[in-house]
């Protein structure tokens, strides 16, 4: 039993395996915290892109209300009838088309393409992370 106490005394890990093992528990870590991130993100972009939908969806329907379909079809019929009241007529398509959700529609697109690159920027690191990991794993064998 004395020999196996020393021989277990005299054992000593490689060189670099404690610095190793640290820099592997932190790229776990930012691997963790890169995942979280690209999780919330994803599940951002589909509440987003659900309430983009229906935005569009009401957006057609006050355009099709506002009869702004019908004043197209003007203008295609008599472009002489709109050019001699242009102005006039343009102002009241300006009161008639549902500006509320056309701005809330534009903002919801604008988060969602912020969330779309966000994903694809952490998808990047989360790569990176995975590479170094592999890389760190190769060396240590």
């Amino acid at each position: 039993m004395d020999i196996d106490n020393k021989q277990a005394s005299s054992y000593k890990p490689p060189r670099g395996l404690l610095g190793s093992i640290i820099t592997r528990i932190k790229l776990e870590q930012g691997l963790k915290s890169i995942r979280e991130i690209i999780v919330n993100s994803e599940l951002l972009s589909i509440i987003t892109g659900m309430i983009l939908i229906s935005l569009i969806f009401l957006v057609i329907k006050e355009i099709t209300e506002s009869g702004l379909f019908l004043f197209i079809a003007l203008v295609l019929h008599e472009p002489t009838l709109f050019s001699m009241y242009a102005r006039d007529v343009s102002f009241s398509i300006l009161e008639s088309v549902p500006g509320l959700s056309l701005i809330l529609s534009l903002v919801f697109l604008g988060i969602l393409l912020l969330i779309i690159r966000v994903i694809v920027v952490y998808h990047d690191k989360l790569l990176e992370t995975k590479n170094k990991i592999n890389k760190l794993l190769k060396f240590n064998k």
